[in-house]
């Protein structure tokens, strides 16, 4: 005979099931003062709407939140007005949150947009099954409040906290997980899904680990709070994933691999290896992991290139970049940094702003640029835009010149989007079409110097 609590925590599993469609995009997600307000923002402005001004500590326990997690949210809300920091009488150290009045304000909001929400949502429920189903979720709300309250009050001697309730290695790697790709320099380091692998991924140039893309506050110690596990080696790149449970390996030769492609949007990063036979294999992660993957992204480099400098046009172009160009000189700075030299310019388009009263899209700028033996394309993610939209996204595009089969210079036809030249590489099945707003001569006599095949793609 199944008990009340073995039916009630079925209830429950059952019921979770159907949160992420149907609950969180109206207790979750809105829009107030023209902005969008992620989740974690929105939990901490009810949490402090239900329970008052509350000290970080105390939003951070009852949330489930790390404390650096909830750092980057209260500063958030506080450049957005929703909250203000308020010292606590008698400690100048210490400090409480509480809402202001526009926070108030987005309380009322979201109040009216749940109300809405959930009234169309639950609108053909007899009257009689709602209220039993409101005294049933009042029941476990206490319940749980009640828990938690008697649990937090001991949580290094009472075993119902998850945190002390799971062992010493699971606890360590808790805590110093975090948003970021990490190197695998042990095998205390592999998570444990990937640690039978271990010994056939230490002697890898670098090998790394790549958490789950969940927010923190969703995971607990004990689970797999890794997603993939990246060993770059002498002879290519193998790639370890977490697949419905199980761990999936494969190995990708470095002569499968024809470029690498790095995109940028804030701190959403992609790092791409473009394969011959026209597909990719795309890793997103967070851009705090700059440093590590644009080690990953050398390493790769080095592979797919060849040691000797590729002999090219006799006089490359003289190519400025003017200081009014911020981000395309950053660039060619972390270029020359990063190396190898000579970084020589090719071609260069700022970003143009629109004409005044016409309503014209911006074009966004490209740079590329001829390495000793690559190629690099630096534009920012799209040909044109919206001129007051903000641009944010970059596109970091190596191409090693021995991979490039054949490259075409065709004008805009009719029924092109855009009317510019447009500039089409093929390496392999892979093809990387990039708008000119100006044909890239010193491109294209570099590409005719070393014998690359010019080919038309209309």
């Amino acid at each position: 005979m199944t008990s009340p609590t073995d039916q009630l925590g079925r209830g429950v599993a059952r019921f979770m099931l159907h949160v992420p469609s149907h609950l969180d995009p109206i207790l979750y997600r809105t829009e107030f003062g023209g902005r969008d307000f992620l989740s974690s923002d929105i939990s901490v402005v009810m949490l402090l709407s239900v329970r008052g001004a509350l000290s970080p500590t105390a939003i951070a326990r009852a949330l489930n939140m790390q404390k650096g997690s909830l750092s980057s949210v209260l500063k958030r809300l506080e450049r957005r007005g929703i909250i203000a920091r308020r010292r606590k009488t008698g400690d100048d150290r210490s400090f409480i949150i509480e809402l202001t009045r526009e926070g108030a304000a987005l309380v009322a909001h979201m109040q009216a947009q749940r109300q809405r929400g959930l009234g169309a949502l639950f609108a053909a429920l007899p009257a009689e099954e709602a209220s039993a189903a409101a005294q049933g979720l009042k029941l476990i709300s206490d319940y749980l409040e009640k828990l938690e309250d008697e649990t937090m009050a001991d949580t290094h001697s009472n075993p119902l906290h998850w945190y002390y309730a799971a062992s010493d290695e699971d606890r360590r790697e808790y805590d110093a997980y975090g948003p970021w790709v990490v190197e695998v320099k042990s095998e205390a380091d592999m998570p444990p899904r990937f640690r039978s692998f271990y010994e056939a991924d230490k002697s890898a140039n670098l090998l790394l680990k790549l958490p789950r893309r969940e927010e923190r506050r969703e995971l607990r110690p004990g689970m797999d709070l890794y997603r993939a596990v990246i060993a770059l080696r002498e002879d290519g790149v193998t790639l370890r994933e977490m697949l419905e449970g199980k761990v999936v390996s494969r190995d990708i030769g470095w002569d499968e691999i024809v470029a690498i492609r790095c995109r940028n949007d804030l701190l959403m990063g992609h790092w791409k290896l473009l394969l011959g036979d026209g597909t990719e294999i795309d890793q997103r992660f967070n851009r705090v992991s700059s440093d590590v993957m644009n080690q990953a992204t050398d390493i790769v480099r080095a592979h797919l290139t060849t040691s000797e400098v590729l002999a090219g046009a006799d006089e490359p172009p003289v190519i400025e970049i003017p200081q009014s160009e911020v981000f395309f000189g950053s660039v060619l700075q972390e270029m020359t940094r990063r190396g190898p030299e000579p970084v020589v310019p090719l071609h260069f388009e700022p970003q143009k702003a629109p004409a005044r009263g016409r309503g014209k899209s911006a074009a966004t700028g490209v740079l590329m640029v001829r390495m000793p033996s690559e190629l690099v394309i630096v534009s920012r993610d799209e040909d044109q835009r919206d001129p007051d939209e903000p641009a944010y996204a970059s596109n970091d595009l190596f191409l090693p010149l021995n991979r490039i089969t054949a490259f075409a210079m065709d004008a805009p036809g009719p029924n092109d989007k855009l009317p510019y030249p447009l500039l089409s590489l093929h390496l392999g099945r892979q093809l990387f079409r990039q708008s000119c707003r100006t044909a890239p001569d010193g491109v294209v006599a570099e590409l005719t110097a070393l014998g690359i095949p010019r080919v038309s793609d209309r």
